[in-house]
């Protein structure tokens, strides 16, 4: 199973998976974004819950920064 979040120096936005999607998977693939979006971890053969972690973790990564870095709107007031 691979673990993305340690790879990943502290501090840095964690990798979408969408992203990776799009990107990398793909085109390799030669698949459509529909068959993409419907089954990654069936494709990747690594599981869903990859592909959960990884947007688990970019959620928590902007949850934390919305705590710290207050939105544009905010600090103007």
């Amino acid at each position: 199973m691979m673990n993305v979040d340690r790879r990943r120096p502290p501090g840095m936005r964690p990798v979408r998976p969408g992203a990776v999607l799009r990107d990398d998977l793909r085109p390799a693939l030669g698949l459509s974004v529909t068959d993409m979006a419907r089954r990654p971890g069936r494709l990747c053969g690594n599981g869903s819950g990859v592909w959960l972690r990884m947007q688990a973790d970019l959620d928590l990564w902007q949850a934390e920064r919305a705590r710290i870095e207050p939105a544009a709107d905010e600090r103007a007031a």
